[in-house]
Formats: C-alpha cells, sequence, structure tokens
C-alpha cells in the first residue's frame, strides 16, 4: 500500500515539474517578442514534441524560423498549423511574407485580406495589413498582374498611379513596390 502511495507522489511530482504546451508556448512568444528567436524555436519544438496538433506551436516556429532566415522550414511550420487551425490568420499572414511561389503568396495574403482586414501580428504589430497587402502587390507584379499590384499599392498609398499599359508605368509600379517592400518590411 504505502509503494502504491509513493508511486502516486512519484507520478504526480513528474507531471507537474513537465513542462506544459501552454507553458512551452507562452515562453516561445515571450522569448520571440524579446528577439530571442533561437530560445523561441526551442520552446515551440518542444510545445510539438509534446502535443504535434497544436497549431499555435506550429505557427510560433514558422515565425521564429522566418526571423532566422530558414524559409523552407517557416514555410512547412505554417503549412502544418493552417492544416491544423484553418483560421490561424497569422500564419497565413507569415506564410505569404516568406513564400517564394508568387500564386501561393498571393493565395495566403488574400485570405488574411478577406478574414483579417485590419490584421496586426499581436506578436509583433510592425507587422500589419498593409505588409500583407505589399506582399500580395509583390506577388502580383511577378505574375504580370499589373493592375491587380497597382490595386494593392494604391491601398497603402492612395495618390500613387503609374500607367502600367507602358513598359515605364510597370517599372515605375515595381520601383514603388521595392520602396514600399524596403521601408514597411
Amino acid at each position: 500500500m504505502i509503494m502504491k502511495r509513493l508511486l502516486w507522489v512519484f507520478i504526480l511530482i513528474v507531471i507537474s515539474c513537465s513542462p506544459s504546451v501552454e507553458g512551452l508556448l507562452d515562453d516561445g512568444w515571450r522569448a520571440f517578442e524579446a528577439g530571442d528567436f533561437e530560445t523561441a524555436k526551442s520552446c515551440f519544438l518542444d510545445a510539438i514534441e509534446i502535443n504535434n496538433d497544436c497549431a499555435d506551436a506550429y505557427n510560433g516556429l514558422g515565425w521564429s524560423c522566418a526571423k532566422l532566415d530558414d524559409i523552407s522550414q517557416a514555410t512547412r511550420s505554417f503549412q502544418s498549423a493552417i492544416n491544423k487551425d484553418h483560421n490561424l490568420w497569422d500564419s497565413y499572414a507569415g506564410f505569404a511574407i516568406v513564400e517564394m511561389d508568387y500564386e501561393n503568396a498571393v493565395n495566403k495574403a488574400s485570405t488574411v485580406i478577406t478574414n483579417e482586414p485590419n490584421y496586426c501580428f499581436s506578436h509583433d504589430t510592425t507587422v500589419t495589413i498593409e505588409d500583407i497587402y505589399l506582399c500580395r502587390a509583390h506577388g502580383r507584379v511577378c505574375l504580370g498582374e499589373f493592375e491587380e499590384a497597382l490595386s494593392d499599392v494604391r491601398v497603402i498609398d492612395p495618390t500613387f498611379n503609374a500607367d502600367i499599359n507602358t513598359h515605364e508605368g510597370r517599372e515605375e509600379l515595381i520601383r514603388r513596390i521595392e520602396e514600399l517592400l524596403i521601408s514597411y518590411l
């Protein structure tokens, strides 16, 4: 009987000392917000190890990897987060920012714009809906969708105009997108 009680006490101690997914997420986002992306990445990986269905852990891993310039891991992580939670707009936003497949980037950005028109990433408030419009404009220019790209740029800079029917106008649009990307992202 005493051995059973000791076993239960030991189990309770082990369980209470084990990190929880919620605690790891909190630690990960705190590290992320402090700019310690390696620690954040480690916390999110630990959370995934405990619960591989935790969409926010994949989301945090994606953002941390993006900040560490590990774009392939970032895109895989954002995709995993989206697969687990189709309404996790932060993952769509992160995906739109890092994705090199322009059609996919445009689709992810459009999802954020449609569903969260006032989007702002809560763990880095410098990432806003304007960044998402810029990512979509960049993708659209690369896909040859100049009229749509111009519309996106005009959301951010309503005074900007270019004749996209001319080579010079398209170059002007591309230059403006590049200028805005440098100032926003």
